[in-house]
């Protein structure tokens, strides 16, 4: 209480400085739109500016270095602080610092990371993260929020087909894939659970202006931080626009809900064209789609086919193993359709 109450009798400014090597993390939404590892995402995801980065710096470093602090007084003083005591010296701290002591960042290094989803059949569903590099961007908001990674040495990975069709139509049903952070960062949930999307969906509510002159889509599909960069699709399946920025309550600041912005396939295009790059379907999930719809058709035998091609180009495809063994098992129990046509043919036949 008497540090808490007179803090500038107990430190005094100095020209040492605390080196402090610390790494923050910025996340979001993004999907691959050809296999050879051609990515896109918004922008402000990957590209994140100085201020932004100097404030996560502080709040995380004042964090660290403060609890570093407390733990070595109460070993000096043989003790344990109490939450009270705890929390006056954290105001403490706060004060010296902001007048004590400045804070400088540098060797500032940005990487970039994609972190997606695989299987194997042997274990839980895990995560495979590799470092990706930029091909071209855009600026973030209010400039075009868009960005084209790429990962090299990859082949076959589960892609999203890209609509060729600019035009979206107010009325039509939208399904956005992403990763929002009020769901990744569940403590209730299991960890292996962040590597499984959230799905929601709504509809295109109107097509606006953005104060760059070129259009936005608005949709009422719910939307949250961490989902920046995620697919927005009709109900095809086919990518439409990719979820960017939302409003905000003015009395609140929270994010509005049911005012959501996406922004279209036509200006995704012109990055696409910068950088000579066609969205394409891969191999393995052309295969993949359609072994998934065999499979909904009950037609397991086909569907097991698909799917066991697709095993030997990727044997890490997200959930092919789930359906694999329920293919097998559906077809154990006879329920393959054509097996069901077939045997009641040869029945018919020879009656």
């Amino acid at each position: 209480k008497a540090l808490y109450r007179n803090p500038f009798r107990f430190f005094s400014a100095t020209t040492e400085y605390l080196r402090q090597q610390h790494r923050i993390v910025s996340e979001g939404t993004g999907f691959f739109i050809t296999g050879d590892g051609y990515f896109i995402t918004n922008c402000h995801v990957i590209d994140r500016d100085s201020a932004f980065i100097r404030q996560k710096f502080i709040q995380s470093t004042f964090q660290e270095v403060t609890d570093a602090n407390i733990r070595a007084l109460q070993t000096s003083w043989a003790m344990t602080l109490t939450d009270e005591q705890r929390n006056l010296l954290y105001n403490s701290y706060s004060l010296i610092y902001s007048q004590l002591s400045s804070m400088i960042l540098f060797d500032l290094k940005k990487d970039i990371f994609i972190i997606y989803r695989a299987d194997n059949g042997k274990e839980k569903p895990f995560r495979i993260k590799k470092q990706a590099t930029l091909v071209v961007k855009g600026k973030a908001m209010p400039g075009k929020d868009i960005a084209l990674i790429k990962l090299d040495d990859v082949k076959n990975l589960p892609t999203l087909r890209v609509s060729t069709d600019s035009i979206v139509r107010i009325g039509e049903r939208v399904l956005v894939y992403g990763y929002p952070e009020p769901a990744t960062s569940n403590v209730f949930l299991a960890s292996e659970s962040n590597s499984d999307p959230t799905l929601t969906s709504g509809i295109i509510s109107a097509i606006k202006q953005s104060i760059g002159g070129w259009p936005v889509v608005q949709m009422d599909a719910i939307i949250s931080h961490g989902s920046s960069g995620s697919p927005v699709c009709n109900e095809d399946g086919e990518v439409i626009g990719i979820a960017t920025f939302g409003s905000l309550e003015q009395n609140t600041g929270n994010l509005a809900s049911g005012y959501n912005f996406a922004i279209p396939v036509s200006v995704m295009k012109e990055y696409f064209d910068s950088a000579k790059v066609e969205p394409k379907l891969s191999l393995s999930s052309i295969l993949y789609n359609e072994g998934l719809g065999f499979f909904y058709d009950a037609f397991y035998n086909k569907a097991l086919k698909k799917f066991e091609e697709v095993q030997r180009l990727n044997s890490n495809y997200p959930q092919l193993y789930y359906y694999e063994t329920l293919c097998k098992s559906k077809i154990d129990a006879g329920e393959d359709k054509e097996s069901f046509m077939q045997k009641n043919f040869f029945r018919i036949m020879a009656f």
